[in-house]
């Protein structure tokens, strides 16, 4: 999970993970670690959120919903096509 919130944050975690490997009591500082990537993430998630009100999801909706459906009927055609069907 870390690896996914935080790419930057990767080096750090693998070293905490190769000291619990070696045996040394690193759950602590590990914790903590996990909390500051979480912490930042949710943080800069937030800051993004309010760039979008009800209006722009609308639309971000509404063009994506366009796009899947031209997929669909670019499949549908094919299925068509390879069971010789015209519906």
């Amino acid at each position: 999970m870390a690896f996914a919130l935080a790419p930057d944050r990767k080096n750090d975690v693998e070293v905490f993970i190769d000291r619990h490997m070696s045996g040394e009591k690193v759950m602590g500082g590990f914790k903590k670690l996990l909390v500051e990537i979480v912490v930042d993430f949710t943080s800069s998630f937030q800051k993004k959120r309010l760039e979008f009100d009800d209006k722009r999801v609308q639309e971000i909706l509404a063009s994506g919903a366009k796009i899947a459906q031209k997929n669909a009927d670019n499949v549908l055609e094919r299925v068509e096509k390879a069971l010789s069907l015209q519906i």
